[in-house]
């Protein structure tokens, strides 16, 4: 289906660009050629030249050329060829006479045509060559070149609509725009016609064009209108057109715009939308589509994209430093998905051409986009480090509030200051905070509550990139944003199908949080965490259980019903709940039983759900591993304890193990060893007979290690050995992912070093692969030392990084592993 069509059928049902008259088409063949070449080929488009077999390499310029339609002419009729962006810099000529230029990535533009034009030929260059350097470029990376989205010729009459603007509010406002161009000599006659959803007209008004470059203007209001949101994205259609005197008062041009009427605020931590909360959810999109390096795919690709979204639970969609045709903007409006606009801003050097080029740049894409129902919040450009033009930025973000009135911009990108790096004249020009967090799972609680702004002004936080590698990534990432009463909306990036998102990705959202505990430690208090997924069997479990809730408000009778899969369950019952509150609802308790005496661990699930009026309205389900506390240790089993780091405090009561303190490391023979400091002596000790169970707390001071992250761009590869014993490894990754939590590393061997400073052949019993580079590091490996062996770990059964358990007391999986390892190895 070519565009056209498929813009008639789609969702959005009128392509808003222009609607196409019977005297209007594209050029149906182009042709391009490198400049110096004798031969042209055929040319795609809209596209890029890297497609049609010209280098990514070679910047231009590139002709190209088409012949034009044969559309009607005639006593007051005008033909225009209309761009809606070409890369970057752009020379027109109709019939080898100069029609003009342009500068610019991601705006539209016209020229006229002379009457009887049979060839329009273009000459291009893009990002990257001698005249435009990229750093000088509103290019965040190597882009393609050529006219990358739709190209036609259009005939009017002697006035043109050039331009459209037309914002709207929530009390039935439009403050509609329309930019002439007129024939000299001419003078128009506007009409604004707005028709509601069904296609009715609820208002209209008229206005009159004198000289080219006047914008007519029209107040237009409607009585009650119905609110554009996510959940009701009502859709208003606003029909201009123009007709003059001097041609019997015939239709010269139209065009159409869609509206919503919205308003947007901004409430201390809160964002608002028709003056109640939102919570902006949102998917990170790069404009990266592999098929057409420029990202302008069909439409139905991009329709997919955004009904994908809506899919998963998320209401938004976040461009990162680039600008969608407007036909993006069009569905992201009738499909109820908010935007949130990074406007393309990259490494840049400061010039006083850049200055004035950008300036102009980004007063015409905000003109072209900025009024539509869609856009939530604004940003000027990526992250800029020291070096940066501080004046520039001051002054795109003060162009971009007065062109927008927007209540949400910021002047750049939050991961400046978390890189250590921020821009030359503070202080910061936002209107929210945006905070990138990239660390490891165990780290982000941590991290969050160090840099999330409690000691600044009072304004919304958003996280954005969250990096989402598998379901727990995404779940416990979330669920932490969503507890915190400050952050007003997050962003993921790298999402991967499938994952299930939908119970902790939507207007509420349930989340629990484990006891809080504290411990008196060297005169002084000190937070502990405990374990959240490992519980002992037999003993009591408290959780809290918190609600962040933008959906409406609620009145008495909500019912929080709670169960665990290994038979208890309960209910609390509530009393109202406000949009836009984060709160706890209350403390679940329950005693899960001890697993089976075989051994092993028992699998449960935590599940909460939310209840209105008997129907559903969140639910959540968490996992739990339920271990034997009392499992009595193998007949005479003693370990000699090697632990001058001390990372292993009352392995003796949790584990139930009688330990030697101190052992003579080079004795050999039968025994075991647990060691947390390596010494070329424990190798002596297994090729006597002895048995090492070593744990390396960090890529330093002990075995050739990496630092690595655990669960960031890597998976984990499990294999079936007897060392795992009763614990209950799943070789699934998906379903096992959790129960590493508290035993996740940040560091793993290098297999060959490791092999050949050992000297023995090794197994790999955990493996970790990376997910870029495919290289793989071991988190456990066995190898035989003559008559003994060697189990190497940088699991950390004892936690102790960010938010894991806090020692040996509290790592109930930690305190299971040692024991199935220890088994094994004393049989």
């Amino acid at each position: 289906m070519d565009r056209r069509s498929f813009l008639q059928t789609t969702v959005l049902g009128v392509w808003a660009m222009n609607e196409v008259e019977p005297d209007q088409a594209p050029p149906d063949v182009w042709e391009l050629r490198r400049e110096g070449a004798k031969d042209w080929k055929p040319a795609t488009v809209p596209g890029c030249w890297e497609n049609d077999g010209i280098p990514s390499t070679f910047s231009g310029p590139v002709w190209y050329r088409t012949l034009l339609p044969g559309l009607g002419g005639g006593p007051g009729r005008r033909v225009f060829a209309e761009f809606d962006a070409v890369s970057y810099h752009c020379e027109g000529f109709a019939d080898g006479k100069k029609l003009g230029e342009h500068t610019g990535l991601w705006d539209a533009f016209a020229w006229e045509l002379p009457a009887g034009t049979r060839e329009l030929t273009l000459r291009v260059e893009k990002p990257g060559s001698a005249r435009f350097p990229l750093n000088q470029t509103l290019a965040v990376e190597a882009p393609w070149g050529g006219p990358w989205q739709e190209a036609r010729v259009r005939t009017t009459g002697p006035a043109r609509i050039a331009q459209l603007w037309a914002p709207a509010d929530d009390k039935g406002n439009v403050a509609a725009e329309a930019e002439l161009d007129l024939a000299p000599g001419t003078s128009a006659l506007v009409t604004f016609l707005l028709t509601d959803p069904e296609g009715k007209t609820v208002a209209q008004a008229q206005a009159e064009a004198t000289k080219s470059g006047v914008v007519a203007v029209a107040n237009l209001m409607v009585n009650r209108p119905l609110l554009w949101s996510p959940e009701a994205p009502h859709c208003y259609t606003l029909t201009v057109t123009a007709t003059t005197a001097t041609h019997n008062n015939t239709l010269s041009d139209r065009q159409t715009r869609t509206v919503g009427f919205r308003k947007v605020q901004r409430d201390g931590e809160r964002i608002l939308l028709n003056e109640q909360p939102i919570y902006f959810r949102g998917l990170l999109s790069s404009g990266g589509y592999e098929k057409t390096r420029a990202p302008n795919p069909p439409p139905e690709v991009f329709e997919a994209e955004l009904k994908r979204a809506k899919a998963l639970g998320f209401n938004g969609i976040t461009l990162s430093g680039w600008v969608p045709p407007r036909a993006y903007f069009e569905l992201a409006a009738r499909l109820g998905v908010l935007l949130w606009v990074e406007l393309p801003l990259g490494a840049f050097v400061k010039s006083e051409a850049f200055t004035k080029q950008t300036l102009l740049e980004y007063a015409r894409i905000v003109r072209q986009r900025g009024d539509h129902p869609a856009v939530l919040l604004w940003t000027v450009g990526g992250a800029q480090s020291r070096g940066s033009d501080a004046k520039l930025i001051a002054q795109l973000y003060a162009a971009l509030k007065k062109q927008t009135g927007s209540p949400l911009v910021r002047d750049c990108s939050g991961s400046a200051e978390l890189d250590g790096d921020v821009l030359d004249a503070p202080p910061e020009l936002a209107d929210f905070s945006e905070l990138l967090l990239s660390c490891d799972l165990p780290f982000t609680r941590p991290t969050y509550d160090a840099l999330a702004p409690r000691w600044r002004t009072r304004q919304p936080t958003l996280l954005t990139d969250l990096r989402v590698s598998s379901s727990l990534v995404a779940k416990h990432t979330i669920e932490l944003a969503r507890a915190s009463p400050f952050t007003a909306g997050y962003t993921l990036a790298g999402l991967q199908e499938p994952l299930e998102l939908g119970e902790f990705n939507a207007d509420t959202v349930l989340f629990i949080e484990p006891d809080r505990r504290r411990e008196r430690v060297a005169g002084g208090d000190r937070v502990v965490w405990t374990d959240r997924v490992g519980v002992w069997g037999g003993e009591r479990v408290r959780r809290r259980v918190g609600i962040s809730h933008f959906g409406k408000s609620l009145g008495p009778g909500a019912v929080l019903r709670w169960k665990i899969s290994t038979g208890e369950s309960g209910e609390l019952t509530l009393g109202p709940l406000e949009t836009g509150e984060v709160n706890e609802l209350g403390v679940i308790e329950f005693t899960p039983p001890p697993p089976p005496a075989s051994g092993g661990a028992l699998k449960a699930a935590l599940t909460v759900e939310l209840t209105v009026a008997g129907k559903t309205l969140s639910k959540n389900t968490w996992p739990l591993w339920v271990f034997g506390k009392r499992v009595p240790m193998s007949s005479g089993a003693i370990t000699n304890l090697y632990d001058p780091t001390r990372l292993l405090v009352g392995f003796e009561e949790v584990t139930g193990w009688k330990t030697l303190p101190s052992p003579n490391l080079g004795l050999g023979g039968p025994g075991i060893i647990l060691a947390t400091a390596w010494s070329p002596e424990l190798l002596g000790f297994a090729r006597n007979g002895g048995r090492v169970l070593y744990l390396q707390p960090s890529a330093f001071g002990g075995l050739p290690a990496m630092e690595l992250p655990f669960f960031r761009e890597a998976v984990r590869l499990v294999s079936d050995h007897p060392s795992w014993g009763g614990f209950p490894y799943e070789k699934r990754e998906k379903a096992a992912d959790a129960l590493w939590y508290g035993l996740a590393s940040d560091c793993a061997f290098e297999p060959e070093a490791l092999q050949q400073l050992l000297g023995v052949p090794l197994s790999p019993l955990l493996t970790r692969a990376d997910a870029r580079s495919a290289q793989t590091h071991a988190y456990v490996c066995e190898a035989q030392v003559g008559a003994g062996k060697l189990l190497l770990t940088t699991l950390r059964p004892y936690g102790g990084l960010g938010d894991q358990p806090s020692g040996l007391q509290h790592a109930v999986c930690g305190v299971s592993l040692l024991r199935a390892w220890l088994e094994w190895l004393i049989r």
